[in-house]
């Protein structure tokens, strides 16, 4: 989980300018991302020190768009499921999120395998991680293109156990505004869990979200998904 006292990192290199990198400070960003692929105890540091950096200067986030190895290596820690730590797996799920604050990062990190390992680590559900990672994964769903690919790599059937069990629901539900993922959710039992939220919650954009995903299966389906979604609706109403 990011925490504030990641600012302390006694290795932070000071910044005369915000808007301009000097060749040390590129230095400094690709030593950082070589450590990613390093020892745990390395992956750790770069991993806060990353996180810092684009947090401080969106100049660090346009240099990451800009290098092919800086997907494979912050992925690193995230693909270890059986050696890497959960903190830095959670580390490098909240650097990816600060990373892809710019579209275009966002459609670079998404053209890379980055979802999978992020879906994988969300269906793990571990305390420490869960936020990073559906952070992580709302703010690359924001691009409808990584939202397919969100579904493509088995995101529907994770997502909706999470918001069966009322787990950072805002985040996650706008992810399955998606044809396809509203085609899967019909299979997996999804109406009564979003008939509960269209009547429990007070957020307008949850309520918008479940309308949403019910009117593009009951009103634009002309298949049987139109025929199964109806029925469910139905007797659910009626309880």
């Amino acid at each position: 989980m990011v925490q504030e006292s990641w600012n302390s990192n006694p290795e932070a290199v000071q910044y005369s300018n915000e808007d301009v990198l000097t060749e040390a400070d590129r230095d400094h960003f690709l030593s950082l991302l070589r450590k990613m692929s390093s020892t745990l105890s390395a992956q750790k540091e770069a991993a806060k020190a990353l996180w810092q950096l684009m947090k401080k200067m969106p100049s660090f986030r346009a240099l990451f768009g800009k290098s092919l190895d800086a997907i494979p290596q912050t992925l690193s820690p995230l693909s270890q499921s059986k050696s890497g730590t959960i903190e830095t797996r959670s580390n490098a799920a909240a650097t990816l999120f600060t990373l892809s604050a710019p579209d275009s990062n966002k459609a670079f990190v998404g053209k890379s395998v980055a979802l999978k390992p992020l879906i994988d680590l969300l269906d793990e559900g571990h305390p420490l991680a869960i936020k990073d990672v559906a952070s992580a994964i709302f703010n690359l769903c924001i691009i409808y293109e990584n939202k397919s690919r969100a579904v493509r790599d088995g995101a529907v059937r994770v997502i909706l156990k999470k918001i069966m069990n009322e787990m950072h629901v805002d985040e996650l539900l706008s992810i399955l505004a998606n044809q396809k993922a509203v085609e899967e959710m019909g299979e997996l039992g999804a109406v009564p869990c979003l008939l509960h939220i269209i009547r429990e919650t007070s957020r307008a954009h949850n309520k918008e979200n479940c309308i949403a995903i019910l009117y593009t299966n009951c009103y634009s389906d002309q298949s049987k998904w139109k025929d199964m979604w109806e029925k469910k609706i139905q007797k659910e109403s009626k309880k």
